[in-house]
């Protein structure tokens, strides 16, 4: 049976009179709660405040669909003062951790705690908002996580492609290469005259050339043509035509007319190895600049990893804002992709380069894409990237042609947990997020959206205010100070 020194073993009770205990005692109810049993859900509103007699209460949060613990409770800790006093739901479930004893404290007692016990109203006020920066933190710590696996997910499949291009290539260059060994050893039994290898010579030059004409013969049915027109004339020539080998000279934008200049009368044994040589040749070129390409690729993500890891916070750095945009395009390409999103860029290239804080723009960006990026999702919409002058500032528009955010929204939009989202699809911080570190950089972000379209405007100083003095990070931790530091 609890009594009154029980009662001031609690958090919330500890410093209560004997008249407002003998109330609490006379009016609360104890509840016995076996293990994995509710106190209360996500949707529930408060009726009661809860003090924790015995055992243990886990309080979790639906987060991008998953039950993630965010607070453990301890015998004497209180939990339902935030719903009860805002009237809304709870927001977060609690349940019990093997056996425990809870106690009931009505609504009408609690409200008369606060104003008969000062001690009970300082406790509630100081853990209220304890609780809510706890929850605050775990949750901006759970975006910026969720950023990084969008990123990490986004990345392996972008590295996946000229990976396995590199591969590929590098498994038909062996082909190629083992089959030019029999080649080069026919073309060395042939007894050639100076008027044939000036030929041979000009046949590799021409392909050579007309590698860039590949292009310009896209059409599947002129290049079968034109290869049916050179196997024809190679054949009438008594040369052996393969199939791939016309389908190729057509490919590379060899013409008879071409081919009948350059091989003037050059016999057919040795006009059939120069042909098979130069389109061994040509092939392996492109395969290298296939290879070269892929590459390039790759080196490309790994610059947009490097900018996106750069940790400090602290150092003002002068960079190009289209160069952190870019670097989040290519991180989050393929969620873009995937969605069905185009994305047109229209930027403003006189721009000066501005002062920013490490790379915490990179996470602006990437809030605000990823917002487009569901917002078009499915209904391949138009992302629009815009950048222009704006005063002494630049203005940096992230538009979309999504359904637009409700009217009610969108005042409390930059707020908290206020999210669009489908319930469990997002923690409602990305926006929250995105505002604190463009105020961080003295600057402002303003939304502005319709049925049909949602604009995004973030503006930003060219130069950081000299000295100003700054918060060390956008993290939900108490702010620290620190002056900027400038680096090139």
């Amino acid at each position: 049976m609890i009594d009154a020194a029980a009662l001031r073993q609690t958090d919330l009770l500890a410093r209560c009179g004997e008249s407002d205990l003998e109330e609490v005692l006379a009016r609360s109810s104890e509840v016995t709660l076996d293990s994995g049993n509710l106190l209360f859900s996500e949707d529930d509103r408060a009726a009661e405040v809860w003090v924790l007699l015995e055992g243990e209460l886990v309080i979790t949060k639906i987060s991008d669909g998953a039950e993630v613990i965010i607070d453990e409770l301890a015998p004497g800790a209180f939990l339902g003062e935030i719903s009860l006093l805002t009237g809304t739901p709870a927001g977060q479930r609690a349940r019990a951790r093997g056996p425990g004893r809870v106690l009931r404290i009505p609504a009408d007692v609690f409200h008369s705690l606060l104003r008969s016990c000062t001690a009970v109203t300082e406790t509630v006020l100081r853990t209220m908002a304890e609780r809510v920066r706890g929850i605050e933190h775990m949750l901006a710590e759970r975006e910026r996580m969720a950023g990084l696996g969008t990123i990490a997910a986004g990345l392996a499949h972008e590295l996946n492609n000229p990976a396995a291009a590199v591969h590929r290539a590098i498994t038909v260059l062996a082909t190629e290469l083992d089959a030019l060994d029999p080649i080069a050893q026919r073309l060395a039994s042939h007894q050639w005259s100076d008027a044939d290898v000036e030929l041979f010579s000009a046949l590799a030059s021409e392909a050579r050339t007309h590698e860039t004409e590949r292009a310009h013969v896209a059409d599947a049915l002129e290049r079968e043509d034109r290869a049916e027109a050179l196997c024809d004339w190679l054949t009438g020539r008594g040369v052996e035509c393969p199939p791939v080998l016309a389908a190729a000279l057509a490919g590379h934008g060899v013409t008879v007319e071409r081919l009948a200049a350059l091989a003037g009368s050059m016999g057919p044994v040795p006009l059939g190895d120069a042909l098979e040589w130069t389109h061994r040749m040509v092939a392996i070129r492109e395969l290298l600049a296939d290879a070269g390409r892929s590459a390039a690729r790759i080196t490309e993500l790994v610059r947009a990893v490097k900018a996106f890891s750069y940790k400090d916070t602290t150092t003002l750095r002068v960079a190009d804002v289209h160069e952190g945009i870019d670097h989040t395009l290519t991180m989050l390409g393929h969620k873009l992709r995937d969605g069905g999103a185009r994305v047109i860029r229209e930027y403003d290239r006189s721009l000066p380069p501005v002062d920013m804080y490490g790379t915490e723009l990179h996470q602006v960006w990437t809030n605000l894409l990823d917002n487009a990026a569901d917002a078009v999702a499915g209904r391949k919409g138009i992302v629009r990237l815009r950048t222009a002058m704006d005063g002494d500032g630049v203005r940096i528009d992230v538009i979309d042609d999504g359904p637009g955010i409700p009217s009610d929204l969108q005042p409390r939009i930059f707020d908290p947990f206020v999210t669009t989202k489908a319930a469990g699809k997002g923690t409602g911080l990305g926006l929250e997020i995105a505002k604190r570190i463009v105020d961080r950089h003295h600057g402002r972000i303003e939304v502005a959206s319709s049925h049909d379209e949602t604009r995004f405007s973030v503006t930003l100083p060219v130069r950081q205010p000299t000295g100003a003095a700054t918060p060390d990070s956008y993290s939900s931790d108490p702010p620290g100070r620190a002056e900027g530091r400038r680096e090139p």
